[in-house]
């Protein structure tokens, strides 16, 4: 598995906002141990911090963080993990992990089991490098007020808990999960479909090494 954690201190709400400091640490350095204490024992696995901002990356590499410097003109997080994939020279046998690095109180262990779910499918198939197969965590919503937040990214479950829609602002039906650290039966399901030339892939890699990580 990849992990990789995108930054960039640009967020309109909060600028610099992975640098920002909660009880002596910043975001990305809470953000980071929660994501190496999950995927770091597992075998293979590499957890990097993506970022374009160099003042990022330096505290990065002082808390002991790898990290792959990306361009400063992606239009999301998901763009700078698919940049980081293909620097890293991932190919169809690796597991791809956006785990964000403004979230320290992500439920880590919760995204290594969709990533695992996710893993076992590509085991399973003939030809992996045709295939793109997704998975979130999600949790319940806990109030009217989440419901109708522009800030809250929202999923609705399709058959058999696999995704059948989401986005941001409100939610336009009562049965919701929102995209956050929740228990496993409460996640989404991985879905699947035919992959396409140049798409990025949450599922990709080769399990072998990686180029050196600057």
């Amino acid at each position: 598995m990849i992990c990789v954690l995108p930054a960039r201190m640009e967020s309109t709400r909060l600028p610099g906002k992975p640098l920002k400091m909660i009880a002596g640490r910043t975001l990305i350095e809470r953000s980071w141990h929660r994501a190496v204490k999950a995927f770091g024992p597992q075998p293979g696995s590499t957890v990097v911090v993506a970022t374009d901002s160099r003042q990022i990356a330096r505290a990065a590499r002082r808390f002991g963080a790898d990290v792959v410097m990306t361009s400063a003109h992606h239009g999301c997080g998901t763009e700078r993990v698919e940049e980081a994939a293909a620097l890293l020279r991932a190919g169809p046998g690796d597991v791809i992990v956006n785990f964000q690095g403004d979230e320290p109180f992500a439920d880590a262990p919760a995204v290594l089991r969709a990533a695992e779910r996710v893993g076992k499918q590509l085991e399973r198939s003939p030809d992996p490098a045709k295939e793109l197969i997704v998975a979130t965590v999600a949790a319940p919503l806990r109030d009217e007020e989440e419901r109708w937040s522009p800030s809250l990214v929202k999923v609705w479950p399709g058959r058999e808990g696999r995704g059948g829609g989401g986005g941001g602002g409100d939610a336009p039906r009562g049965d919701l999960r929102l995209f956050a650290g929740g228990p496993p039966e409460m996640g989404l399901g991985p879905s699947k479909r035919r992959r396409t030339s140049g798409e990025p892939g949450a599922a990709q890699g080769n399990g072998g090494r990686h180029p050196r990580l600057r």
